[in-house]
């Protein structure tokens, strides 16, 4: 590693981008530093181990669509690692199991085995109880577990369990991985890793003031666990009320991936062009709730994985969750 790149190490990520903005050859030191600091590698390695096998699950994420996103993702943007952390991954949705079959496949292949599903239906109970059921591959018994993920627009998650005991979580939105993305508990989890780009959706909040802006509601007892976990990982979170003094952007349409987000291209996109844009329709804006004109309410548009089925944008609304500005298209 040459002098620049030991230097941008040392940078934190709004320098980093200020540096990038300098010249046309600190652009080009700042992407090759990109392509190495914030690589697939970096986050897919202690899971995968071997290069081969993360080209492969790179491919994979191409054909399916697949994002990893959650503390992984979170991981790769802070240059810093979490032990004992899981691999969260989310694609297609309860209507492609074409594509989710190819991702539990894929992970199958690595040696990885699903040892416990969480399955997320009105017709299970919403609670913690257990049940079994035949596991073709092994003859033995898998777990099936009907405990709510904390999110009901979650249809399943598959939970692969690797040779060395780390655990990578397949989760199946209901309807998109935008969706399960935006329902997160708090913002410094609303980050995404594609197989060509790293989106943070909200750089300063996260990045820059180490905060996370929380729903409106009171947070339930699994929620507020995991509100705890971040704020001992330096993440402190503050309520809608309290994130008033952050920039915020009320009214304005946000899109994945505008000059709001801090997006880095960790590997040649040649190839990844559909998933890059679809991933990129996917718009939200925070608009005032009619019913309670206190009350902001977190409306977005979301697309769905196939080209076809994106070309309908659907819009939803979840209480309560603060969109932040930083600068205008740009940050």
């Amino acid at each position: 590693m040459d002098v620049a790149q030991l230097i941008l190490a040392q940078l934190d990520p709004l320098d980093l981008v200020r540096f990038s903005r300098a010249s046309k050859k600190c652009k080009s030191i700042y992407d090759q530093y990109v392509m190495v600091a914030f690589s697939h590698a970096k986050i897919l390695e202690p899971f995968l181990e071997r290069r081969w096998r993360i080209d492969r699950f790179v491919n994979m994420q191409i054909r399916t669509g697949l994002i990893v996103s959650g503390s992984a993702a979170l991981q790769q943007l802070t240059r810093t690692t979490y032990p004992k952390s899981d691999l969260d991954c989310y694609v297609g949705s309860s209507t492609h199991s074409a594509v989710v079959n190819d991702a539990v496949w894929t992970l199958e292949s690595f040696g990885y085995t699903e040892r416990l599903r969480h399955v997320f239906s009105p017709d299970l109970p919403d609670d913690d109880t257990m049940r079994a059921f035949p596991d073709m591959a092994t003859g033995g018994s898998l777990v099936l577990h009907t405990d709510a993920y904390g999110a009901s627009n979650i249809d399943r998650v598959h939970h692969m369990i690797g040779p060395r005991g780390l655990v990578i979580q397949v989760i199946v939105p209901r309807y998109c991985v935008a969706d399960a993305v935006f329902s997160f508990h708090s913002t410094c989890v609303m980050n995404i890793l594609t197989a060509s780009r790293l989106y943070c959706l909200y750089p300063r909040a996260t990045l820059v003031d180490s905060v996370t802006i929380t729903r409106g509601a009171a947070p339930n007892e699994r929620t507020s666990r995991a509100l705890a976990k971040y704020e001992r990982r330096g993440f402190p979170s503050i309520s809608v009320a309290d994130a008033q003094s952050i920039q915020d952007c009320r009214g304005l349409t946000r899109r994945v991936g505008d000059g709001n987000c801090w997006v880095l291209k960790v590997r040649d996109d040649a190839d990844t062009g559909e998933t890059t844009r679809q991933i990129e329709r996917n718009t939200w804006q925070l608009v005032r709730d009619l019913r309670d004109p206190l009350l902001p309410a977190f409306h977005f548009h979301h697309t769905t994985y196939r080209g076809h089925d994106a070309l309908a944008c659907v819009t939803m609304a979840d209480n309560v969750m603060l969109n932040i500005a930083l600068y205008p298209e740009q940050w």
